[in-house]
């Protein structure tokens, strides 16, 4: 099973470029990685703790009252 992926963002001084990565985990905040476009170095945001899970159904069974 796959870990679960958190959105993480960066707004790259460079270029201007808004882009995102989806990481394992929830510890990234802060991280340098590099912008897509033109190769800057970024820092990582949590994008307010948007997780994936695969795997997971899109809806659960509610009881039925009585």
């Amino acid at each position: 099973m796959k870990a679960n992926l958190v959105l993480y963002v960066y707004k790259c001084a460079k270029c201007g470029y808004n882009g995102e990565m989806h990481l394992p985990g929830d510890g990234h905040a802060g991280e340098s990685a590099t912008c897509t476009v033109c190769g800057a170095v970024v820092t990582l945001e949590w994008d307010g703790g948007v997780t994936f899970q695969p795997n997971r159904p899109h809806f659960e069974k509610r009881k039925q009252p009585g």
